[in-house]
């Protein structure tokens, strides 16, 4: 069970004993975290809050290894599809102050020009098998009408368009792809690593009294938020006993001489047919047995039900909850105002990873 992001790990931690209410509550704040436009250098930070945590609960960094190894793979896939589908360079710019203007990451920086009255500084990416024009900048009464063979990158600016003619062919690499593909890839290993630190230190209990605790205030409005609690938490016990159970399906069919990695796709489909037909076979029955359970013990998820279990919430966890949200709110903030510390360069262009 240990190497499935959705088993319980028992541990002797602060984390493991945090309330499971707030525990959920501050997933929600990462989570939307993670979907803020940010940057890299936002996500940086929320990397290291990851770390501390993992460190804090004492989880295995075997597990953390195996949600690096699928999200490589991620990587490969989102590259591949971008590489195909995006060929545009990339484009910046920022009223210049005079100040001296660091380079980010893949962009290459341009001479400053004139836009608007203003004096602006460009950067775009790096094109592989393609080549780029010189930019130039009109005002909105003028638009400039695209050229035959090339395409335009645009970027709005000082009451006008900021235009860079560029040239590919279908082989052609952008760093933006590069870029882009490493962006996504972040946040998706951001959203497994948190909901594993999670599901990891909040056992299936927990969790259903933690969601119960949270939909509470829908009882005011006739909500069953008990038949819903008890619902994701029978849902979320089941999730590592079947998959349990596959491994045990596969083993048995692998014996009766069921080849699951080689073949072609009809073969494949085949044998995926005999792991998919038993498993929902021992999902029913599973499901058939615990009803029976349940009603042999007349639960009845309508009647008061008294806890077991009573999870305290102290001055520690009403700390840890309040530095995340101040966090959030600190993220929120500047992405309104449409900025963010820059010791790399601009605002803009960080926020640009984030589009």
């Amino acid at each position: 069970m240990a190497n499935s992001f959705s088993a319980y790990i028992d541990r002797d931690s602060y984390i493991h004993r945090f309330n499971p209410s707030l525990k959920l509550i501050i997933l929600v704040m990462f989570v939307v975290m993670v979907f803020l436009p940010i940057g890299f250098f936002g996500q940086t930070i929320l990397l290291i809050v990851l770390i501390i945590g993992w460190c804090v609960a004492k989880l295995p960094f075997r597990t953390m290894w195996a949600i690096i190894k699928s999200c490589v793979v991620m990587f490969l896939i989102l590259f591949f599809i971008n590489w195909l589908a995006y060929k545009d360079p990339g484009l910046v710019a920022g009223v210049d102050d005079g100040g001296s203007i660091l380079s980010i990451f893949h962009m290459n920086w341009w001479e400053t020009l004139n836009a608007g009255g203003s004096q602006i500084t460009l950067a775009h990416g790096t094109l592989w098998g393609g080549q780029t024009g010189d930019a130039f900048w009109r005002p909105s009464s003028s638009p400039y009408v695209q050229p035959s063979g090339w395409s335009l990158a645009t970027f709005d600016i000082n009451g006008g368009t900021l235009y860079l003619p560029y040239q590919t062919s279908w082989y052609t690499l952008s760093s933006e792809t590069i870029v882009r593909a490493a962006y996504i890839t972040f946040k998706i290993f951001l959203m497994i690593g948190i909901v594993t630190l999670i599901i990891s230190s909040t056992n299936p209990v927990q969790l259903s009294f933690a969601i119960e605790d949270i939909l509470n205030p829908l009882h005011y409005v006739r909500i069953p938020v008990n038949e819903w609690a008890m619902t994701i938490s029978i849902a979320l016990r089941f999730v590592p006993s079947l998959l349990e159970e596959s491994q045990k399906v596969m083993r048995a069919q692998a014996s009766r001489g069921v080849d699951f990695n080689n073949g072609n796709v009809k073969d494949k489909v085949k044998s995926l047919v005999s792991l998919v037909v038993p498993m929902f076979s021992i999902a029913f029955h599973k499901a058939d047995d615990l009803a029976n359970a349940m009603e042999a013990r007349a639960y009845n998820p309508r009647y008061t039900r008294t806890r077991y279990r009573s999870y305290s919430i102290n001055s520690s966890h009403w700390v840890v909850a309040s530095v995340v949200a101040i966090l959030l709110g600190f993220f929120i903030m500047f992405v309104a105002k449409n900025m963010l510390f820059a010791p790399f360069g601009w605002s803009e262009a960080l926020l640009m990873f984030g589009k």
